[in-house]
């Protein structure tokens, strides 16, 4: 997850990010009870469209890179990637040796500093020991090395119809259940981040394939209706929740990819250029800091638990405003170096 480029910079999608990154937290630190507000609930549903609108929006807003074949900003921003997940992996391994030490706790505590080395190797590599979260960095990372090559190599007729059959091959194997018997058995630390690939290809396929055919640009044309109608296909998305899901590494299945390809339309084609300037800095400004808030929410979230445990709706907004507090100081303290730290 890295911050949208000022060259395709749109306040509906900013808004979004905003929202959806505070889903992440909601998915990680909060426990919904069983009656829940009308508002609540629309919460409590989204929290699963958080990733899929992080794949679909980062194909959405730099596709046409790797459709261009712009290696330079392609490297730009694989360096980016890396280096952000990099940095937390070894904050994270940090802090955690620091907690084992001091505090005699957590998940470093009774073992030797070669199993320590071992689950630092792991996070950098899958992003699923220290820090489960950064899973997503590493799929996005490499969907987007397999993509940047493909279509270096091949012409753009053959990538698009290769890039198609991606599409259809992954619901394939995620409705058929081969991606689950392939990965299934594997450890946890391994099944998840390889196993949610083939879950996040088709997302990384259709926001390529909107970039090649200039799909939102043509909705933008009927802005109102294109919103009306996107609204009423994500409501009979999810009255259709059964039908359209299946089993797999908790992404699989039509339900959240058609669910996070009309949300994002939908905010993607908002007005929010008739708003004050004002209101677009600041929607921007924190739009900027969640890249920093999606990689340091699980820390600054157990480290919270020190002084009040608490898993509830309210306590995930104290989570995400500390989160954005320290993205924000990060972004000061580093200058033109935080775009490696804070996205």
């Amino acid at each position: 997850m890295t911050r949208q480029d000022k060259t395709s910079l749109n306040y509906g999608l900013s808004l979004l990010k905003v929202w959806m990154c505070f889903e992440v937290v909601l998915c990680h630190f909060w426990s919904p009870a069983e009656n829940l507000s009308p508002l609540l609930k629309i919460f409590n549903t989204a929290r699963p469209f958080a990733v899929m609108v992080f794949m679909f929006t980062a194909f959405l807003l730099t596709g046409s890179s790797i459709i261009n074949k712009e290696n330079f900003r392609i490297r730009k921003r694989i360096d980016r990637l890396v280096v952000m997940h990099v940095v937390w992996a070894v904050i994270y391994f940090a802090a955690f040796a620091i907690e084992a030490v001091i505090l005699r706790k957590g998940i470093f505590a009774d073992i030797n500093f070669s199993d320590m080395l071992k689950l630092l190797l792991g996070q950098i590599f899958l992003g699923h020991t220290i820090n489960q979260t950064m899973w997503f960095q590493v799929n996005l990372i490499f969907i987007t090395l397999i993509f940047a090559a493909v279509f270096s190599k091949l012409e753009l007729r053959k990538t698009l119809a290769l890039t198609v059959c991606i599409v259809i091959i992954a619901f394939a194997l995620q409705y058929s259940g081969i991606n689950f018997k392939l990965f299934g058995g594997m450890r946890y630390a391994v099944k998840y981040p390889l196993g949610r690939i083939c879950e996040m290809l088709p997302l990384a396929c259709i926001g390529l394939l909107f970039v090649n055919y200039d799909i939102m640009n043509k909705l933008s044309k009927r802005k109102t209706l294109s919103i009306f109608l996107c609204v009423i296909f994500l409501a009979g998305v999810i009255s259709l929740r059964r039908l359209l899901n299946t089993s797999g590494f908790g992404y699989a299945g039509l339900y959240l990819n058609l669910s996070a390809i009309f949300l994002t339309a939908i905010f993607y084609l908002l007005p929010m250029n008739e708003l004050p300037d004002v209101m677009k800095k600041i929607i921007n400004s924190i739009s900027c800091l969640t890249p920093g808030v999606y990689c340091m929410h699980r820390l600054i979230g157990t480290m919270l638990k020190v002084f009040h445990r608490s898993n509830s709706f309210s306590w995930c907004i104290v989570i995400f405003c500390v989160c954005m507090a320290v993205s924000f100081i990060l972004a000061r303290l580093f200058g033109k170096l935080s775009k490696y730290i804070t996205g």
